[in-house]
This record gives structure tokens, sequence and C-alpha cells, in this order.
């Protein structure tokens, strides 16, 4: 592409990135609960797919991948209602358009999913979109690579060859010249003067400056006008009630979203452009780890058999402790909840020191020679050991903490942090089952666990957690009802669920004929828990403060209690 296009696609990106960065402000910045992530989303595949194309870098397969996960995503905002997910999901959806990004254009680390991956985030979301950060405003007003477009200039800063020897010899000839600028010649040093304003800069600017100066004026004379004529008074009120954008609002958005556009374009031009993308490459990552690989064998193994050791006798102590779980049996003087809530915990500590010991020794221990494939470390037999007996300890303690849980479950029911704490459990177990066949088959490990992840967090986004939770608690009721015990309905506890749970308490209370339970569950749709709560609570939970909040259950649940006013 000749430097005309590549001025024009600069323009047009930057500008597009303007409303980008705009939408992310008003959409995400401001909102971002419900439908208006989808939106977002949907314009930043857009914008960046267009430009990064326009750049030379159309989708793959890989790339389309990404792009399915981030629409996927994105896609829960506007079906799913549980707030207990979203502040990680968007954590997630951030980093997967980041990354997206960088699979369009080829930019990862080391071409694809690996241990590299994990710097992945110092580069996609520091490195490249502040190295890149001012190119915004260069795109915009022409100023790249201006010195650049002239027939045998030479880059910004630079002399071109013999152009400062030629131009030396031409005017030695017939004028003298100054000393400081025959050094600055003689050394190359001589600085491009600054080149006028193209006309494409000049209507740009032409442009901003006219609104900014405008919008005042017209405000004025509107006042101005309604203040002297009743009718056209009227005309205006008339418009007030209009849904018109606040403009006080406008400008603070406006403000707010140059800072993020910089940094958006920083990130499109520096993947589609590999412009700063030499930062942080494994090649560099490759030559440092042999820096860090300072252990000698003897203090690694000699600390692995020492923890080894002490696993091995905690595990035997509370033998009859942890053993009781597959039983369902609940040790003397302790609670299910204790029982449970003890287990989870020493489950996190436990994994996560195996998982930062496993990493550092890994990481630390002297070896010689090293496997050029990936990155990856030719394993010595001791280490291989000391990994599976790690692993080994730290899948039976997985387990049983799985077996306390489902007991915890059956005696009390469902709730959020029970839900992901054993979604949790389920992938740590995967995780180091990876770790403990990966020491003795070659696979590609860390693809398998990060698809597994990734797919799994995306199916807990997708999926109507808070009308599990209903349904089972609601269930279980029912089921002890009938079978002559009594178990209490926790109302408060269904009533705080998020407007997932609606359609599925309306269920039960449509095919109940207990009249108790039936009340119950009528309070946990409409709110009126105790007799002097109000029926405004559904008025409350019925309003939305923007219409970016919308979501799909929000709709069915509004439908549902607007039949108990």
């Amino acid at each position: 592409m000749n430097k005309n296009g590549n001025r024009g696609r600069e323009l047009w990106g930057a500008l597009l990135t303007l409303g980008l960065a705009y939408l992310y402000i008003d959409f995400i910045f401001w909102s971002g609960e419900g439908i208006s992530v989808l939106l977002f989303a949907a314009a930043y595949c857009a914008v960046a797919g267009t430009y990064l194309n326009a750049c030379g870098h159309p989708q793959t397969r890989k790339s389309l991948v990404w792009m399915g996960v981030i629409l996927l995503s994105a896609l829960s905002f506007a079906l799913i209602d549980a707030w207990q997910l979203k502040t990680l999901n968007m954590l997630f959806l951030s980093f997967a358009a980041v990354y997206w990004t960088a699979v369009t254009c080829g930019r990862q680390i080391s071409g694809g999913i690996s241990l590299y991956s994990l710097a992945e985030p110092v580069k996609q979301m520091i490195l490249l979109p502040f190295g890149n950060f001012g190119r915004l405003f260069a795109g915009i007003f022409g100023t790249a690579d201006r010195a650049a477009a002239k027939p045998g200039a030479a880059p910004s800063g630079t002399a071109a060859p013999g152009a400062a020897a030629g131009t030396l010899n031409e005017r030695s000839a017939t004028e003298s010249i100054p000393a400081a600028e025959f050094h600055d010649r003689c050394s190359g040093a001589q600085f491009t003067a600054p080149q006028p304003m193209s006309r494409r800069t000049k209507n740009v600017l032409a442009s901003l400056v006219s609104l900014l100066v405008l919008i005042p004026v017209l405000v004025s004379v509107l006042r101005l006008l309604a203040d002297a004529d009743p009718a056209f008074d009227y005309l205006l009120s008339g418009l007030n009630r209009l849904p018109m954008p606040d403009l006080s609002e406008l400008i603070a958005n406006g403000i707010l979203s140059i800072p993020v556009a910089c940094w958006l374009f920083g990130l499109f031009h520096g993947n589609g452009n590999g412009r700063r993308t030499e930062l942080l490459t494994a090649e560099q990552m490759e030559k440092s780890l042999p820096k860090l690989q300072l252990l000698p064998r003897v203090t690694v193994y000699g600390f692995l058999a020492v923890l080894t050791a002490i696993y091995a006798l905690f595990f035997l102590a509370q033998l009859g402790y942890f053993l009781s779980a597959f039983a369902s049996k609940l040790p003397e003087t302790m609670t299910y909840a204790e029982y449970a809530r003890r287990g989870f915990f020493e489950l996190c500590s436990v994994a996560g020191i195996n998982l930062a010991v496993l990493g550092g020794a890994w990481l630390f221990l002297d070896r010689g020679e090293k496997q050029a494939e990936n990155g990856d470390f030719r394993p010595s037999r001791g280490l291989t050991a000391w990994t599976a007996v790690l692993c080994v300890f730290t899948l039976l303690l997985l387990v049983t903490a799985f077996s306390k849980m489902v007991m915890y479950i059956d005696c009390y029911g469902l709730t959020h942090k029970r839900i992901y704490t054993s979604c949790f459990m389920v992938f740590l177990f995967l995780v180091f089952s990876i770790i403990l066949l990966r020491r003795f088959v070659k696979f590609p490990a860390v693809k398998i666990a990060a698809a597994a992840g990734i797919c799994g967090f995306l199916l807990l986004n997708l999926v109507n957690v808070d009308g599990l939770i209903a349904g089972y608690n609601i269930d279980r009721v029912i089921a002890a009802e009938e079978a002559g015990q009594h178990l209490e309905l926790d109302v408060p506890a269904l009533f705080e669920l998020s407007d997932g749970a609606v359609p599925v308490i309306y269920d039960r209370w449509q095919k109940t004929d207990d009249p108790q339970l039936k009340k119950q569950l009528e309070q946990a749709i409409t709110g009126q828990i105790w007799e002097e709560h109000p029926f405004n609570e559904i008025e409350f939970r019925n309003r939305l403060s923007d219409w970016k909040e919308w979501n799909l259950q929000y709709e069915r649940a509004k439908n549902i209690r607007e039949k108990f006013l």
C-alpha cells in the first residue's frame, strides 16, 4: 500500500477508535452490566477487525475462534442476570479481546498458548498500548512519517544517504556555512524542519474548533429566544421532554474517551504494523531463563522431600477426618458447615502451595541442558518423581474435599459459593491431573488446561446458576414434605437471588398445591417477606436506571412480577 493509502487508513482507523472509546465510556465504564456489553464487544470486533484487515491481517480460523469467545462472553451479559460473576467475566472479556487482536496479527509471544502466555497481559496490555500511545494523534493529524513520504527523504530524525554531503558541496562553493550547521551535517544530526499542515488536517481541526465555538453560541441563542417568546419557549419545553443526551455528559464522556482511544489505537497500531512488538519475545525470555536457574538439585530435592514428608504425616494424622467424607459421616464436635468449609480452605492452601512449589522448582532448578521446543526443559527423573508425588497428594485432597462439599450441599442446599467452590475444585483436579500425566506423556498440556478453563468459565456464565439454586432448594423442601419431614424454606435467600431465579420460582408456584409453600414462593417473587414490607419492591426491581442494563432474564422476571401487582 502506498503512503497515501497508509495515511488514509490511519486517519479513519483513529477516528473509528475515538468513537469506539466513547462507546467504552458510555457502555462499559458507566454501565457494563447488560446488553451494552454485547453491543460494545460487537463494535470492538468490527472496528479492530476492519483496521487490522486493512493492515494486511485478515481473520483466520484461530482468530475467529477467539472472536467467538469474545462474543459468547459478552452474550452472557445480555442473557444472564447473575451479578456475582460479572466483574470476573468483564476481566476475562477484556483480556480475550486484547488477545484476539494479537492472534489476528500473529503477535503472540510464542505463536500460541504456552507457559509464555502468562506474560501476554504485560505485553499486550502495557507495553504495546503505551508504547504506541501517541499514534492516535499521528493518525488524525497526518504527522507520522511525513518526512519519509518525500522522494529520497530519510526517516524523521536522520539525514538521507549523501544528502548532507551533497548539500554541503553545493553550498561550500558559493557561500560560507555556519560552524554549528557544518558540525550538525557532518555528524548526521540535521533536524527535519516542521512540515506545513495538509488540507485534510486543516479541515479536521477547523471542524473541531467550529463545533467547540458554535455549540455554546447556539445554546445561548436558544435560551434568549425562549425568554423572548412564550410560543418558542413552549416548543423548546416539548423538545426537552424528548430523550436527548445531556450536553455536560457528552463533554465529560468525550474527555474521558481520549486516553482510552489512545490506549486502544496503540494496541491496534502496534499489532497491525508490528511497532514495538519486538518487546518481550519468546527468544528474550528463553535467554533470560538460564540466569534464574541457580538452585542446585540437592537443595530443591531436599526441600521437596521434606515437604512431601510433612504432607504424608499430615494426611496420616488426619486420615479419619478426611476419609469420613467418603462414608458421609460427620466427625464428632463438628457441624456440616465447619466440616466442609475447613476442608475447602485446606484445599486452597495446599493446592496453592503445591502449584507455587512445582512452578518454582521447574523454574529455578539448575539443569545442564534445555530443550529448544516451546521453551520446555528436559525433565530430570528426580524432579519428575517429586512432581508426581505432590500431584498425587493434591488429587487425594481434592477428591476428599469434593466429597465433603457434596455432603454439605445435600444437607444445606445450594448457594453461589458452594457451586463456584465445586467448579473450582473440578478445575484444580483437571489441572493437577494434566501436570501429572505431562510428566510421563508428551502432549500440549497448557493448551488443554487453558481450553478447559475457558470453556468451563463460559459455560458457568451462560448457565442460569440462580435458577439452578432456586429449583434445587425448593425441590428439597417438596421432597422432604412428601417424605413426612419438615424442611424450612429460606425465603429471604430466594429473594436475594438475581432475576434468573424468578421464572423457576414462578414455575414451582404454579405446580404446588401447598398453600404455605405457595405463599412463601409468592413472597420470594414479590419481596413481601414481612407483613409490613411494601409492594413497591416490585416497582423498584422492575425499574431500570438505563436501557444499557437490560438483559433477557430481567425482562422475563419483570413480566412475572407484574402479575402479582
